[in-house]
């Protein structure tokens, strides 16, 4: 087991912590270490990916699925370039 050493604790804070502590019935450490535990509980799976943060992010503005398609099309290819912009744009060498 680990231990820690908090300086620089304001005095009321203390007094505040050890009057917690006895009205828990347990130590200052314990009820320190009641405090860290409760203030960061164990994660059993480690943090998502960005993807997975940015999907959830958005996960309530819900597209419609008229929306949705209107969306992934955007990102399909043609295998042919239909602008004017490409002369020799081919299925090689797409716009």
């Amino acid at each position: 087991m680990a231990s820690l050493t908090v300086r620089n604790l304001d005095d009321d804070l203390k007094q505040r912590l050890k009057e917690q502590a006895a009205k828990h019935g347990c130590s200052m450490e314990e009820e320190v270490r009641r405090i860290l535990a409760a203030a960061l509980p164990y994660r059993e799976n480690p943090p998502e990916g960005l993807g997975t943060a940015i999907h959830d992010f958005f996960k309530p503005v819900a597209l419609t699925d008229e929306e949705y398609a209107i969306f992934t099309s955007a990102f399909e290819r043609s295998d042919e370039c239909t602008c004017s912009c490409h002369a020799d744009a081919t299925s090689s060498n797409p716009c």
